[in-house]
């Protein structure tokens, strides 16, 4: 019997570590220091955040701030190079009045040197389509972002990928990121 409640016990202690550990996902031990990877991706969370909230506000200076001047994009399949190109990508949604744009980023890494990792999330953008009715798109993307010699982040290489008109899979972003 004594055994056997000892078994019992080692395999209870066991599973609760299990799923302790499971359920902590990442997170790493209190007594053991943050690394600069785990600085820069926090860094770059927290800079896609405020990158979105430009985007939202609908100030082209302030989005274009986060950007490094040979940012790369992916208009319509294309690849672009630059600050003017990515300004002239987005300037008429920024001006229009039935545009917006909303993202929030649910993931991120950083090299183990801290000066280059990714975000990945969802966005949402609203429009007038040509015959008066709403339009929203939804997608995801991942921005690879680039630690600059004054700490700051830009983004150095932006890539969406919208979903079918048809999905609902996807989640909406935030309508405000915090």
């Amino acid at each position: 019997m004594k055994r056997i409640l000892i078994i019992l016990l080692t395999t209870v202690i066991l599973s609760a570590g299990v799923i302790a550990a499971q359920k902590g996902g990442k997170r790493r031990p209190a007594n053991r220091a943050a690394t600069a990877a785990d600085q820069a991706r926090a860094a770059m969370i927290q800079t896609d955040r405020d990158f979105a909230k430009a985007g939202a506000a609908k100030d082209l200076n302030a989005f274009l701030s986060f950007v490094a001047d040979d940012v790369r994009l992916f208009p319509d399949g294309a690849m672009a190079t630059g600050k003017p190109a990515l300004r002239a990508m987005w300037e008429g949604g920024f001006k229009d009045p039935d545009w917006s744009i909303h993202w929030a980023p649910v993931a991120g890494e950083a090299c183990s040197a801290g000066d280059l990792g990714y975000t990945t999330g969802s966005y949402e953008m609203h429009s007038q389509g040509s015959d008066g009715k709403a339009v929203v798109r939804r997608g995801s993307y991942v921005t690879i972002w680039r630690k600059q010699a004054d700490g700051t982040w830009k983004v150095a290489l932006d890539i969406g990928s919208a979903a079918p008109q048809s999905a609902t899979t996807l989640p909406a972003p935030e309508k405000r990121v915090e």
